[in-house]
């Protein structure tokens, strides 16, 4: 509601300010524009006033009285924190499965171009039919099951490799392990998918032209085949990356402490189910826009440039 008249506001006053400047001299498209930009400014900044409103749900505004509907009341400080530990770790995850899923994806993908062995196919249509939670539960419990008993007590204890204050970096978790190997082989088996696609979509003739440049068969792929098929193929790895991150959630089922497990932590503790699990909906919409929006420009500029 308060949108919608904002915008009549806008848009009313708008046109009643055209009306009084009827006649097209330069002078008076000048103040037209100004008198717009006026009525926009009016309008932003009073829309900016009604989010910081809303917003108030999220950071736990106590002398508010929270809608019966809510229940219990708003997510304090410390709860919105809990949850932005969970949005690192889901983050470091996710640029740890992006970086050896695309590698070992990129590899697989060019050795399945250029041989048909039934060997390499194997990999992709094994992992890709199989669930990906069945993955990572296999890769903990069942892995994990086969390892020393030394091993498994020694990857399960924490190891401090530098520490400033209350800042440190120590060595993953087995549980973090688990899933970024699991998360990683998923990836690999689309990722490869897509670069197959995307070097087939380069026809032949491309292959044959370099060789009579006297290119060898590597430089070809390096200069002629792998910049086409990158462009064919940046559209689904763009997918592709952002499932991996949404496909993070699924590790809570190993204990791994990422958003989703923040938010059925918090839920628990304070039984403020809506808002836990609403505010981790954002921080992945945001996550999720900001790769998207980062990542989606190499996709444009060759477009714009051979345009």
């Amino acid at each position: 509601m308060v949108f919608a008249r904002s915008l009549e506001v806008f848009f009313v006053g708008a046109v009643n300010r055209y009306l009084q400047f009827s006649d097209e001299t330069e002078s008076n498209r000048n103040e037209l524009y100004l008198r717009f930009r006026h009525c926009f400014i009016s309008w932003y900044r009073h829309f900016l006033a009604q989010g910081f409103a809303l917003a108030h749900f999220f950071i736990g505004v106590r002398e508010m009285n929270p809608p019966a509907w809510l229940g219990n009341g708003w997510l304090d400080w410390p709860h919105i924190l809990t949850l932005g530990q969970g949005l690192l770790i889901t983050l470091l995850l996710s640029v740890a499965v992006i970086f050896t899923g695309t590698l070992a994806g990129v590899a697989l993908g060019i050795a399945r171009h250029q041989s048909r062995s039934r060997i390499l196919a194997l990999p992709h249509h094994l992992i890709r039919n199989i669930p990906l939670l069945v993955q990572v539960l296999f890769w903990y419990f069942a892995v994990g099951s086969l390892l020393p008993e030394d091993w498994m007590l020694w990857l399960n204890s924490p190891h401090m490799l530098w520490q400033a204050g209350d800042i440190f970096l120590g060595l993953p978790s087995f549980e973090f392990i688990a899933a970024w190997v699991a998360l990683s082989l998923y990836a690999m088996a689309f990722i490869a998918e897509d670069i197959r696609s995307g070097m087939n979509a380069v026809g032949q003739g491309q292959w044959n032209a370099g060789r009579a440049l006297g290119l060898r068969p590597l430089d070809v792929l390096r200069w002629v085949i792998w910049p086409q098929a990158i462009k064919t193929a940046w559209p689904p790895l763009l997918g592709q990356w952002l499932n991996t991150i949404k496909n993070t959630s699924l590790t809570m089922a190993i204990g791994v402490m990422e958003l989703s497990y923040r938010s059925r932590q918090i839920d628990a503790q304070t039984l403020l189910t809506f808002q836990s699990f609403a505010v981790a909906s954002v921080f992945y919409v945001l996550l999720i826009v900001l790769v998207q929006r980062t990542l989606a420009k190499p996709e444009a500029r060759p477009v714009r440039r051979w345009a």
